[in-house]
């Protein structure tokens, strides 16, 4: 092994054993080549493997920092150079390469001077028998010094990362002492504990003072987990699941707290959806029974009153049999709708009529202490909706005035027309005609934050149990598909006013009557429009035969069924009476020619689609008439197309029924 000097040699290899079993490289400044020999020659003795390279001058050295080596063995004093330049290099460049000191003769105070610039060690070159030692111990030090930095350097960034989600959880996070004061929290459960609460007094807390019991029990240890809730100026009650880790520090725990207040409402959406749906199924099953009931009533007083005369005796009480029988259809209408059941049944409707016919309804919730006034213009407001929704939405509107009146006030009903053209502030609808409806109210009004959530399904600003959170939400459902909008004005303290515009169209022209040509046909007329009479299977006989036509019934309702025997047997038709569908079938089978099958829709055995479906595909009907008091129950997807087929929902009168089985033999 040879070391030359001038410059930085080629590196001289020699294989020994060491202490790690590895080979090092070392890099010896020395000017004095002989020097340097004797140091290479230790080595080799030693037997440990090193590559050794020389450098004799700064410039060398330098040059040789390029590649740093594992130990540094230097000289003193060079020319133009030394130990502490080379020591001040090494701290400039933030190399970490442990320096042995090797000098000829080395004063107490330049030794000193080296070990505080750096050196880990100092030789003198009359004493060899130490360097072997001396730099297997630096090796092996600054080994176990760089282990230990990458160590620290691991746990800075392992703490670094900690902290990073401590501070930036969205859960707040809250490190308490045994006396449950806090020590740390995160930005999270800054915002929290700052955040301003209205005592029930008027003064302002925080929510760190409510929650102060939960971290004196958690230091405790008397609760790990639970819930707590805190009150919010802003979104009012808030509810916080939390868990406490006791096992963080002697003395220290963790508090872990998870905002709720969502996910509970939600659950109690969930429940009362739940809720409103049995309640939506059981109105229908009441109403396909009601509706089978009021069909008989109705019918039955429409037959009574068509045989008596004009001034019989009992006329009038049967009249307010009829009357009583349409309050009592359009209460199972509203329960269907509450129940969001209902057919829909679009038409042209006079919002003021509307609000007319509700005038009875709104005010009686309101209480003497509240104020309901209508402000309606003279014009027809005429818009094609379904009654029952429309109905719905103002109702809800009124309710919800109504609950920003604790202590009484006014609420107004302002009805009128607006033209929304494209220079209009009315960016929701597109230009046209519109009906305006104003519901106002001089209540608590609203701030801006719960302005922006009105809509807003589930949001409600009601104590918990009152108030689902669903009627503005399902108004603005309603508005939006009638191809309108809404939009609510309120200050704190200054009232609301809710605005709905809906798609105005022109009021029907009304229809002029067309004299009759002769008296008999004004008397017939009049008759067959009340009971449907005789006429009914002369009308829709054919001229060809001299038999009636034949109408299949099947209804297993026996009310019912006996109203339709009677209505269609008494117009002249022959009548083939079932109660259920298998009867149907066993009656269709033993007979040619049945003209028009009447059946419920909902029946034991053999369901009214069904029926219709098979009689229809073997020939053994022309035409079908399916009935039904069910709401929701319409014709199986193929019949409801087959123009064969007519639906008639319950309850119908004798009119509806005379021009339903009129139309479709006629067809």
């Amino acid at each position: 092994m040879t070391a030359t000097g001038g410059g930085v040699a080629d590196p001289i290899v020699h294989s020994m054993a060491s202490s790690e079993g590895t080979g090092c490289r070392l890099l010896i400044v020395e000017d004095h080549p002989p020097d340097a020999a004797l140091i290479v020659a230790r080595l080799r003795r030693a037997d440990l493997a090193a590559s050794i390279r020389v450098a004799d001058d700064r410039a060398t050295f330098e040059a040789a920092l390029a590649d740093p080596p594992d130990l540094i063995l230097c000289d003193f004093a060079l020319p133009g150079f030394d130990a502490f330049e080379a020591l001040d290099l090494l701290r400039d460049r933030s190399l970490d390469i442990p320096l042995i000191v090797v000098s000829g003769a080395l004063a107490d105070d330049e030794a000193i001077e080296c070990l505080r610039r750096g050196a880990v060690d100092y030789l003198l070159k009359d004493r060899p028998a130490r360097l072997v030692s001396a730099i297997q111990r630096a090796l092996d030090d600054h080994r176990h010094r760089t282990a230990m930095h990458r160590s620290e350097a691991a746990f800075r960034d392992r703490a670094g990362l900690l902290q990073a989600v401590f501070e930036t959880a969205a859960d707040p996070i809250v490190v308490v002492d045994d006396d449950g004061r806090i020590v740390e929290l995160n930005s999270a459960a800054r915002r929290l504990c700052e955040t301003p609460v209205e005592r029930p007094d008027g003064a302002q807390d925080h929510a760190v003072n409510m929650l102060q019991d939960l971290f004196r029990r958690v230091g405790r240890g008397d609760s790990t987990r639970g819930e707590v809730e805190v009150e919010d100026r802003d979104s009012g009650r808030r509810i916080l699941e939390y868990t406490a880790d006791r096992g963080l520090l002697a003395d220290r725990h963790l508090v872990v707290l998870h905002d709720v207040t969502v996910q509970r409402a939600l659950l109690v959406d969930a429940l009362e959806r739940h809720r409103l749906e049995s309640v939506g199924r059981l109105a229908g099953g009441i109403a396909h029974d009601f509706n089978n009931i009021l069909a008989a009533i109705v019918t039955f007083a429409e037959l009574a009153l068509a045989e008596m005369p004009p001034d019989g005796p009992g006329r009038a009480e049967i009249d307010a049999i009829l009357h009583a029988a349409d309050h009592a259809s359009d209460l199972v209408r509203k329960i269907l709708a509450f129940g969001r059941q209902q057919w829909l049944q679009p038409t042209v409707v006079d919002v003021r009529d509307v609000v007319d016919s509700l005038d009875s309804i709104l005010r009686r919730p309101l209480g003497s202490h509240i104020v309901l006034a209508v402000e309606a213009t003279h014009v027809p407001a005429t818009v094609f909706a379904d009654r029952a929704q429309l109905e719905q939405v103002i109702v809800n509107l009124v309710v919800n005035a109504r609950d920003a009146l604790p202590d009484g006030g006014r609420i107004t009903i302002r009805i009128g027309h607006e033209q929304v053209g494209p220079e209009t502030d009315a960016s929701s609808v597109v230009p046209g005609r519109y009906v305006r409806l104003e519901v106002i109210d001089t209540g608590t009004g609203m701030d801006t934050a719960t302005k922006a959530r009105i809509f807003d399904p589930f949001f409600t600003t009601k104590p918990q149990g009152r108030g689902t959170g669903l009627g503005l939400a399902t108004a603005y459902g309603t508005v939006q598909q009638l191809g309108g909008s809404i939009a609510v004005d309120s200050e704190p303290g200054q009232g609301s006013r809710f605005v709905i515009l809906v798609p105005g169209i022109e009021p029907p022209e009304p229809a002029l009557a067309e004299p009759a040509t002769e008296p008999e046909e004004e008397a017939q007329g009049a008759a067959s429009g009340r009971a449907g009479g005789s006429s009914t299977g002369r009308d829709t006989r054919s001229p060809e035969t001299a038999e009636p036509p034949t109408i299949l019934i099947a209804e297993d309702d026996p009310a019912v069924r006996s109203v339709l025997t009677r209505i269609l047997a008494g117009g002249g038709f022959r009548t083939l009476v079932a109660a259920d569908g298998l009867e149907a079938l066993s009656l269709a089978h033993g007979t040619a020619g049945i003209d028009l099958l009447v059946t419920d829709v909902v029946m034991p055995g053999v369901t009214g689609p069904a029926l219709a479906d098979r009689l229809l595909d073997e020939g053994r009907v022309r035409r079908v008439l399916l009935i039904s008091g069910y709401p929701g129950v319409a014709p199986i997807p193929d019949l409801e197309l087959d123009p064969r087929v007519a639906f008639l929902p319950k309850p119908f009168d004798v009119t509806m029924l005379r021009d339903a089985v009129t139309g479709l033999l006629a067809s």
